[in-house]
């Protein structure tokens, strides 16, 4: 079940932040997009993105995207939000909130990326894990897969009962990728790194969105991704050979995948079809490893 919204946030709300804010923009029209867990998000002409928290814990990781996306976007190979405005409270909304540029295209469950664009995610994400920059530490990505088992083993257990897709070698996976340390790492990572935060066009990607996970830690959360996107095991395995992955790595990274399908599948079965969809296609994905 998706979290609940602790502010209702409807056009005129935004309307009267941008009116307020940055009256320049006002003249714009403002469009609905999306409602994700953390986010509310209007387009604003044809070029904008307001992005505004529906809840407490969007409100500090919008903060990581302001602190962090502006040093990092002009040294990336794909193009990321990096905030253009940054709004503050006021006594109606409490919170701080952006405005982005607009990518134009489909998220990537609904436009799936052509197969070359393994490579690219491959350049982008070497890129990204090679910053010298430190992102924040985060709880819940990044960490040792050791550290998300526990709260995993419910919902292993729902998909278990409910579907065939966390069978006996989804299982095997998982436990192969238990067994690898991974509490060395500080690599900086998108962190959530799925196929709704992925702008894709034509089959293109044409941009890396939502950086509110944004840390430091290790790539095979990030890694993930290439299990969640592409359907064809010689494209992934070429992709993760020009990343530079080894096997231990390999392993963790097909751990997250689990990680992200599970929870996407179990939360999607009882309110977001299209997160169900996502953890069914990366389970899928996933029965041609060994």
């Amino acid at each position: 079940m998706d979290p609940i919204a602790e502010i209702k946030i409807d056009e005129s709300l935004v309307t009267e932040l941008v009116f307020k804010q940055f009256p320049e923009l006002s003249h714009l029209e403002l469009k609905f997009v999306d409602e994700g867990w953390d986010n509310v998000n209007y387009k604003l002409g044809s070029e904008y993105l307001v992005r505004l928290p529906r809840r407490q814990l969007g409100a500090d990781l919008i903060k990581n995207e302001i602190k962090y996306l502006k040093e990092i976007a002009p040294k990336l190979s794909l193009p990321i939000p990096s905030p253009l405005f940054i709004g503050k409270p006021e006594s109606f909304y409490k919170w701080d909130w952006t405005v982005l540029p607009w990518f134009e295209g489909e998220s990537a469950d609904i436009e799936k990326p052509n197969k070359d664009q393994a490579l690219r995610l491959a350049e982008f994400l070497k890129n990204l894990h090679h910053q010298k920059i430190i992102g924040p530490k985060s709880a819940n990505r990044g960490v040792s897969l050791l550290e998300k088992q526990e709260a995993l083993i419910p919902r292993m257990e729902r998909l278990k009962n409910k579907t065939n897709y966390f069978n006996s070698h989804i299982q095997t996976l998982w436990n192969q990728s238990l067994k690898i340390d991974s509490n060395h790492h500080s690599n900086l990572l998108h962190g959530d790194l799925h196929a709704r935060n992925i702008v894709v066009k034509d089959g293109i990607i044409q941009a890396i969105i939502d950086w509110g996970d944004i840390c430091s830690g290790d790539p095979a959360t990030d890694l993930a991704s290439f299990w969640m996107l592409f359907p064809d095991k010689k494209i992934r395995e070429e992709a993760l050979e020009f990343y530079g992955v080894d096997r231990d790595l390999k392993s963790k990274s097909i751990g997250w995948a689990i990680y992200f399908a599970t929870v996407l599948l179990d939360t999607g079965m009882e309110s977001n079809a299209r997160h169900a969809k996502m953890g069914e296609l990366t389970f899928q994905n996933l029965m041609s490893e060994k």
